[in-house]
């Protein structure tokens, strides 16, 4: 048990609370696609760009000769104070958060006294030209030093365009004064969701909102609901696995598995990011304790009166839980809800046995899941800042005797008595929760479905590359946890 440490006080690399996690739609031009079947000609690749909605002038090419990435890159026309500006523009986008990036260089410097990019957006409107409202002009980028270097130019999107739940094009105008040289650029990324109609580009692109809430009905989970607009999931794909200890305050034998809970929650946010229900599948998969302990939920600084119901628990009234109308435990500052009183009788051992699904020679026992639906009231939890899970196990009946993951702070009604003690080091006062003095915690949370250890034996036992990945603060075996040749010892693991 010494080896592990040194192991969970790395833990928090891993078993953090896991959040939703997004991955933000882009708009690409650099001149590098064609159809299938044609030739990958410069004409072919601008063709097709243009296919998919990108405006140009007529003075922007492809070409190979002064690329500065990849097959080919876009050029400019002449730019000089004579001529009118070139300029390329996106197709119709749903702006997202982030940067507008784009590499560019002067293909030369002969005569020339300046050469600049300017970038504009072009909202939607219904009643103008081709749907296009008034450019906007956000950022010009200026050569101050006239030379032929690539420049990495990164341009934020601007805010109003995010929030203002309205389509845009962003609009590049390229000017100079001076010389004949022109610019080059590749690799124009913009972020945000591609909306215009490839078979019409210059057609409405339809903006619909039906239920008046400022989501698009193209990215509305629920167009006809107001009070609902998207669909976020923890962890993003598949289950996670909660696995706990409960002799706490001592350690015990070390092999996490006197419950093991598995999860995924499924978050319902309005179009302002605020919570409207939280629907969590909880499956208890195995008990390896012959305590009688509970498992329940803080939402860590979310009160009690922003909870409007609770469904879908098995707690058969226990004299030492109350709860309250909205099936939130009364007397507590956070929301507290208990999703089973007693995990024995919930999965109980086959006959003949004292555990459930631990050791491989008894009966198997099938999983029992409970499907908890959490009802907010309207406007109160942002989901970025404001919904933290915090799950825990309730030992031997006792409501005081709570065993949390490291670092999560226990509830309002956790016995204090017993910090300290025995083998635990918590120290409220520095912020340091149910871990023992040898820095194990008591329960970890694994944002992914693995299996746990056999009854008895230590994890380490079972993970052969958790330890070097510890040693080397995280930088080698980074997988420890997959099932990669040299990575377990499935004899020390339950698997049937």
């Amino acid at each position: 048990m010494k080896s592990l440490a040194y192991i969970f006080a790395l833990w928090g690399l891993l078993a953090a609370s896991p959040a939703f996690s997004v991955v933000v739609p882009t708009v690409v031009l650099n001149a590098e696609y064609t159809f299938p079947g044609w030739s990958h000609t410069a004409a072919n690749h601008q063709a097709y760009d243009k296919a998919y909605c990108w405006g140009m002038t007529s003075d922007i090419y492809y070409s190979s000769s002064s690329k500065i990435s990849g097959t080919f890159s876009v050029q400019t026309g002449s730019l000089n104070i004579n001529s009118a500006p070139s300029w390329i523009a996106s197709p119709w986008i749903d702006p997202e958060s982030g940067n507008i990036t784009v590499s560019a260089k002067i293909s030369g410097t002969n005569g020339v006294q300046n050469r600049s990019i300017e970038f504009w957006y072009i909202p939607y409107s219904a009643t103008g030209v081709n749907y296009e409202g008034t450019p906007v002009l956000f950022y010009t980028y200026s050569w101050t030093t006239l030379n032929t270097t690539v420049r990495a130019i990164s341009v934020s999107m601007p805010a109003a365009l995010v929030n203002s739940q309205n389509l845009f094009k962003i609009k590049l105008n390229f000017t100079g004064l001076g010389g004949n040289h022109y610019i080059i650029l590749d690799n124009l990324v913009l972020p945000g969701a591609y909306m215009s109609d490839p078979t019409q580009c210059g057609a409405n692109p339809m903006v619909t909102d039906t239920d008046g809430d400022g989501v698009m009905d193209t990215e509305d989970a629920y167009p006809n609901d107001a009070a609902r607009a998207y669909n976020l999931y923890v962890p993003a794909a598949g289950n996670g696995t909660l696995f706990y200890e409960d002799l706490w305050p001592k350690v015990g034998d070390y092999d996490l598995n006197d419950a093991v809970v598995g999860y995924r929650h499924h978050i319902v946010t309005s179009a302002s990011n605020k919570v409207v229900t939280l629907n969590s599948t909880y499956t208890l998969k195995a008990v390896g304790a012959a305590l009688d302990n509970g498992f329940a939920f803080q939402l860590d600084g979310v009160a009690p009166s922003r909870i409007t119901s609770v469904t879908g628990v098995d707690a058969q009234n226990p004299s030492w839980w109350t709860k309250a109308a909205n099936g939130t435990e009364t007397g507590q500052t956070s929301a507290n809800v208990l999703v089973f009183d007693n995990a024995r009788r919930v999965l109980p051992a086959p006959s003949g046995a004292e555990f459930s699904n631990t050791d491989l020679t008894e009966p198997y026992v099938q999983p029992v899941s409970y499907q908890v639906s959490v009802q907010f009231a309207a406007g109160q939890v942002d989901y970025g800042t404001g919904l933290s899970f915090n799950p825990y196990m309730i030992l031997r009946q006792l409501r005081g005797l709570e065993v949390h993951l490291h670092g999560k702070a226990p509830s309002s009604k956790a016995d204090a008595d017993y910090f300290g003690t025995e083998d635990d080091a918590t120290n409220p006062t520095a912020g340091v929760y149910y871990k023992s003095k040898d820095n194990l915690p008591w329960g970890l949370d694994i944002p992914k479905e693995i299996p746990y250890s056999r009854e008895k034996v230590d994890i380490v036992n079972g993970y052969l590359k958790l330890a070097p990945w510890a040693q080397s603060n995280g930088v080698l075996y980074p997988d420890w946890y997959e099932p990669l040749p040299g990575y377990r010892d499935n004899t020390k693991l339950y698997i049937r």
